[in-house]
């Protein structure tokens, strides 16, 4: 995907270099040969260094400074902590750099997430979020295929599982229902609550419970996670007579009610099994995760992130923490949150 555009940027730089930063230090060294790796973990900067050889390896963003940096012509790839973002980027803003890729969520706060956007807007910073499943063509198949067996539109969705993370991977599939009901949620309820379980630091928090999102037609997701089970997520989305799985794979299934018995039987409280397997295998189009990222890069790089614009990664934070909220008041959260709040201000120990 990205080597059909003419390069903007000569030189690629990833700070932060967990297991997210090492898929991004791959695409980032293929894409442009100049590669430079910001972590300050001695730990990571070797593993830096055995696997790029060729980088520029340094423990921090003034070290690379020192050196003379070509920061204007430079793809920055943000995968450290959410709560490292926004003073990462600040700092990046300093030095003059005009492309930024930042990993998911976007920030630990509504109101630090909108400084972001703010601050890139108002200076002509190229932003994209790695929301890379709005890149995956997965919401445009599901579409097609309802479209074609006469799914009709969809009703709810469910997703439930394990220690999955209800910010960590649930932002994921909560942009995915935002983007397949074509709206944001109005409110939420909940009773997610943070454990100290977190595999990229002890002092991160890593979010489970029940989450129900409300969206106008009366529609609905929840999402159910427990930190207690290591069980892979399974999600499915509700149409009048029939649901949609998708796997992890993004492969999907389709189960219909048995259409005789849908004539004879009408009314929707006359419910019964989905008999039917109307479809299954890889939606329509699905786009695989290094060419999501290629595409994303590619926005950044021309200027205009259009697909996934920073503001609406901003509200998917926004939609996130609104659940985080609702969990720690014990009541509905309304949407969208007064910036000006204190919700939108506190800072949660996420990533």
């Amino acid at each position: 995907m990205g080597d059909k555009l003419k390069k903007t940027c000569t030189a690629g730089i990833v700070v932060g270099f967990g297991s997210i930063g090492r898929f991004h230090a791959e695409i980032s060294d293929k894409r442009y040969g100049k590669l430079a790796i910001v972590d300050m973990n001695p730990r990571a900067q070797e593993r830096a260094r055995t696997l790029f050889p060729s980088s520029v390896v340094v423990p921090d963003l003034p070290s690379l400074d020192q050196i003379g940096w070509n920061w204007a012509e430079s793809m920055v790839t943000v995968s450290t902590w959410g709560t490292d973002h926004l003073r990462t980027f600040n700092v990046l803003y300093g030095y003059g750099v005009k492309y930024v890729l930042c990993e998911k969520p976007l920030a630990n706060s509504i109101k630090s997430a909108n400084d972001i956007v703010g601050t890139a807007e108002a200076n002509g910073i190229a932003l994209g979020v790695h929301h890379h499943f709005r890149y995956s063509g997965l919401v445009s198949g599901v579409k097609t295929l309802s479209k074609q067996h006469d799914l009709g539109e969809p009703v709810s969705a469910l997703v439930y599982g394990g220690a999955n993370g209800i910010v960590t991977t649930g932002i994921h599939f909560l942009d995915v229902v935002c983007e397949l009901f074509n709206d944001d949620p109005d409110s939420v309820i909940s009773n997610v609550r943070g454990d100290l379980i977190n595999p990229r630091s002890p002092d991160l928090e890593f979010y489970c419970g029940t989450a129900t999102w409300e969206f106008d037609k009366q529609r609905q997701a929840t999402f159910v996670f427990s930190n207690f089970s290591s069980a892979k997520w399974v999600f499915i989305i509700f149409y009048r007579d029939a649901l949609l799985r998708i796997y992890p794979n993004l492969d999907l299934e389709i189960m219909a009610r048995d259409a005789s018995e849908l004539e004879k039987f009408p009314a929707v409280t006359r419910t019964g099994e989905f008999t039917e397997l109307v479809f299954k295998g890889s939606p329509p189009g699905l786009v695989g995760m290094n060419d999501r990222t290629e595409m994303l890069l590619d926005e950044i790089e021309s200027g205009r992130v259009d697909r996934f614009p920073p503001r609406i990664a901003a509200r998917s934070v926004e939609n996130c923490v609104a659940a985080l909220e609702s969990g720690r008041l014990g009541r509905r959260v309304t949407l969208p949150i007064d910036l000006d709040s204190s919700t939108a201000s506190f800072k949660w120990p996420m990533s």
